[in-house]
């Protein structure tokens, strides 16, 4: 199937955006861009490997249809776009795509090769808190388990022969602190860094990370990405900047309901 691509217009003329770019280029493609509209009015009238940066504003000025790819990797960002858009009265004038959905397949087609921006291994289904509204329904799950190390291995050899790279894998749960075997699926996950670019695990910060866990993620420049849910993460703050490792808190403002619970 051909790829029928014009020219992308890009939300977000960022680092994302510029790493996505450089792997593009590596790859021997150069991404159709049009231009990147970004709402950081510093960026306006510079460039980006020499696409020019423009005000949102500059939308407006389309009049036919428009793909417009957001230059973020969090679904949240996506979302926040298309309200901006609806706000501006221009929604109808856009079709709003991720990276993953547009670059990938213009790549793919240019290439052959399978070149993904995110991951997410959801390697255990057990968890600390019962989220009503939980994005990977773990509390709906009755039989919740941890998958071993051995299982883990197969799902990758699998994964890793179809796909050629991914930006970000996000190791996922459940709660993956609680998983016995954590620091074992990481030296996995290691094992096929020319694969990726990042690991980052995200955790709801309830349970404190074992010595081997942080020295391992510490030693390997893992990110964790906290699910601010309260003021349950102080102390978990307090070990990572102990064992001087990277971390960001995202704020749980509100909850995506993805189906309806009464069902």
């Amino acid at each position: 199937m051909s790829c029928e691509v014009r020219e992308f217009i890009v939300f977000g003329g960022g680092n994302t955006l510029l790493k996505a770019i450089e792997r593009a280029e590596k790859n021997g493609v150069n991404l159709p861009i049009k231009y990147i509209v970004d709402n950081n009015k510093v960026l306006h009238g510079s460039e980006l490997k020499g696409y020019p940066i423009y005000s949102p504003e500059t939308l407006r000025e389309e009049n036919t249809k428009q793909t417009l790819v957001v230059a973020c990797l969090d679904d949240g960002v996506i979302k926040q776009i298309k309200k901006q858009l609806e706000e501006m009265g221009i929604n109808e004038n856009f079709v709003v795509r991720s990276m993953q959905e547009t670059f990938s397949p213009y790549i793919y087609e240019k290439t052959q090769k399978v070149e993904l921006y995110t991951c997410s291994i959801i390697f255990t289904t057990k968890c600390t808190m019962k989220c009503k509204h939980c994005s990977t329904m773990i509390p709906y799950i009755e039989e919740k388990r941890h998958i071993d190390v051995q299982e883990m291995k197969h799902w990758l050899d699998n994964y890793f022969s179809i796909v050629d790279h991914v930006r970000i894998i996000n190791i996922y749960g459940g709660e993956p602190l609680v998983h016995p075997e954590l620091k074992g699926v990481i030296e996995l996950l290691l094992e096929r860094k020319e694969h990726f670019d990042e690991l980052v695990m995200t955790t709801n910060a309830t349970v404190i990370p074992k010595d081997e866990v942080l020295e391992i993620c510490r030693d390997n420049n893992i990110q964790f990405q906290i699910s601010d849910y309260g003021n349950m993460h102080e102390m978990f703050v307090e070990e990572m900047e102990k064992w001087n490792i990277r971390y960001f808190i995202r704020p749980i403002d509100f909850w995506y309901e993805l189906f309806n619970m009464d069902l």
